[in-house]
């Protein structure tokens, strides 16, 4: 029998203190499973998060929106290097 529980917090300890067998949890990187001995299974949903704005905004707030745009580039740039 399955049982579906709602978990906060840092849910990848949950398998090793006995509150569950198997865990879905939004990550990035996978890290903090590896660290505390799980191994991904089964990838259920991919995602991406995106920068978003009004027209007004556009036409009023151009500016600081590329420089914001390039600011956050930069750092997934810097990561991957």
């Amino acid at each position: 029998m399955v049982s579906i529980h709602l978990i906060s917090g840092s849910v990848e300890i949950a398998p090793n203190i006995g509150l569950a067998d198997a865990i879905c949890d939004l990550v990035s990187s996978g890290n903090t499973l590896f660290k505390n001995g799980l191994e991904e299974k089964e990838i259920l949903l991919k995602s991406e998060a995106v920068l978003a704005a009004n027209k007004k905004s556009l036409a009023e707030k151009s500016v600081l929106i590329e420089e914001l745009a390039f600011r956050i580039r930069s750092v997934f740039e810097g990561k991957e290097k």
